[in-house]
């Protein structure tokens, strides 16, 4: 039996690495099992040889673990840019993967508010998007 991915919670994944992104599975046979220890996977072959995704929480490494049966967590690990990228999840002798994405340049504005987002409300730090950003009127 293989693992099903059904989808991927984001396509362009910065150079850098370092961005957060959610695997989704379907509740029923096909689902993450809680508890388990998952790794997970970022390259081109859509194998073990490719970078390790970490986890994301403190203390876990690159072990990921699903937040429900639906839902896992992972953070991309710095890659080189292009397109043909697979996210591969492995647990035990069962694998899955999910293709398609790319790796981009992202500009660095992106980059600031994309670190601020990540940060506690009451850290005073600037907008969390450019929306927010106070308008500059030359």
């Amino acid at each position: 039996m293989a693992i099903v991915i059904t989808g991927i919670s984001k396509t362009d994944f910065a150079i850098y690495g370092g961005e957060e992104f959610t695997i989704s599975a379907v509740a029923g046979a096909n689902q993450w099992v809680l508890g388990a220890h998952y790794s997970v996977y970022l390259g081109r072959n859509g194998t073990i040889a490719d970078a390790l995704c970490y986890s994301g929480a403190i203390g876990n490494g690159y072990v990921c673990h699903p937040d429900s049966i639906t839902a896992m967590r992972a953070v991309s690990p710095p890659q080189v840019r292009g397109t043909g990228y697979i996210v591969t999840v492995v647990l035990g002798a069962l694998s899955g993967g999910f293709g398609g994405l790319r790796v981009v340049e992202q500009p660095w504005v992106d980059m600031v508010f994309d670190v601020r987002r990540h940060w506690p409300g009451w850290l005073v730090a600037g907008p969390r998007s450019i929306e927010r950003e106070p308008r500059q009127d030359l």
